[in-house]
């Protein structure tokens, strides 16, 4: 034991097992004989582990030099492997182990890491700083992340981070050529825009044009989508509108006999200013409208006349019979008849359709009460 102490080798339970066999074997010899009996085996066994200790802390150091040498600044696996030896001198040869393999591998991390997370954070310095006018604020935090990482000695982690930064960079410089592609043909469709209101178009074109040379890809194609959609919008309208008022005595022809023709020359009024102030779309919609009320009343139309029809047959017959029943045709509910089917006529080619449906519904009344009488 003394040799062993001598170098080095802690063994402080084999020794206090060795001093109470000293103190109580002589009173029971077996006992005595126990207590050195374990006292040898805890010598092997400290022996033994502090022999695999040793081995794992020649490794160890083995592994920090050459981590040492990839990482100078690196401190932390000399650090533990300083408290490692700290732990070993004082006898505590498992927390002494621990910190061994903990040193081992905070080395090996660096050694496999730290130059492929350096080189990686460089590329990506180097691609940010080549889009310097972009907005990247996003990836330039993602580096200056990694920075620190591989300042916290955590060179994996670093590299992990750091990789994504020219993925990224890919997928925004695509995403920005599919930009400058919609500008260009924002540009080319502002070109051909004669007869359109292209003050708010050429504004946002500007804004588009601006947020291009600050990297905005997303703000470049929703602004260059919408000017090219609006264009076609205008320009589509705008045919439709030029057509339409071509043909605006064919319009103004459903109209002219009608009642209420100042209506509907308003209408039209509308739908012209409209066009004179490059309002496409509105003038569209008030042409749309127009048209829609227009079929509206040609069905009502259709209905009147049905049902006048209608009614002049059934009156044909119902007079038949009335003569027939000798009844007098001088009666002033056959001139009502007869006058109203004519107004209704006239009402009919002035448009007052609600008038002639009061008219008819009248007729048929007065018809009803000649029957009753039949």
């Amino acid at each position: 034991m003394l040799e062993l102490r001598s170098n080095g080798v802690v063994i402080d339970q084999a020794a206090s097992l060795l001093t109470t066999a000293k103190q109580q074997g002589y009173r029971d010899l077996d006992y005595g004989e126990e207590l050195i009996a374990l006292a040898e085996e805890e010598i092997e066994r400290t022996l033994s582990f502090s022999n695999d200790v040793d081995d794992i802390r020649a490794d160890t150091e083995k592994f920090l030099k050459k981590a040492e040498e990839i990482a100078i600044e690196a401190k932390k696996p000399g650090n533990l492997f300083k408290a490692g030896l700290r732990e070993i001198e004082f006898g505590s040869l498992r927390e002494g182990e621990m910190l061994f393999r903990e040193s081992k591998k905070k080395s090996k991390e660096i050694i496999d890491w730290w130059e492929k997370a350096r080189i990686a954070i460089q590329l990506a310095k180097n691609m940010l700083e080549e889009r310097e006018n972009l907005e990247l604020t996003q990836l330039n935090e993602i580096l200056s992340d990694a920075k620190k990482l591989l300042q916290s000695e955590e060179p994996k982690k670093a590299y992990a981070i750091a990789s994504t930064i020219p993925l990224q960079l890919e997928s925004t410089d695509l995403a920005m050529e599919k930009a400058a592609e919609k500008l260009k043909e924002a540009q080319k469709a502002m070109k051909s825009t004669e007869g359109l209101n292209t003050e708010d178009l050429f504004n946002r074109l500007e804004k588009a044009e601006k947020s291009m040379q600050s990297g905005n890809q997303a703000m470049v194609s929703g602004i260059s989508d919408g000017i090219i959609r609006e264009i076609e919008s205008e320009r589509a309208a705008m045919d439709n509108v030029l057509r339409a008022l071509k043909q605006k005595k064919h319009l103004t022809k459903k109209w002219k006999d009608r009642e209420d023709k100042s209506e509907w020359d308003e209408k039209l009024k509308e739908i012209e200013s409209a066009a004179e102030n490059l309002a496409w779309t509105h003038a569209l919609k008030l042409l749309s409208d127009l048209t829609k009320e227009l079929d509206g009343q040609s069905q009502i139309k259709t209905e009147v006349i049905e049902l006048l029809e209608y009614l002049k047959e059934q009156w044909k017959i119902l007079r038949n019979q009335c003569e027939a029943s000798n009844m007098d045709v001088t009666d002033s509910r056959f001139v009502e008849i007869d006058g109203t089917m004519s107004e209704i006529n006239d009402n009919l080619e002035a448009g007052m359709y609600e008038k002639c449906f009061l008219q008819l519904s009248h007729v048929d009344e007065m018809m009803e009460s000649l029957r009753r009488e039949v």
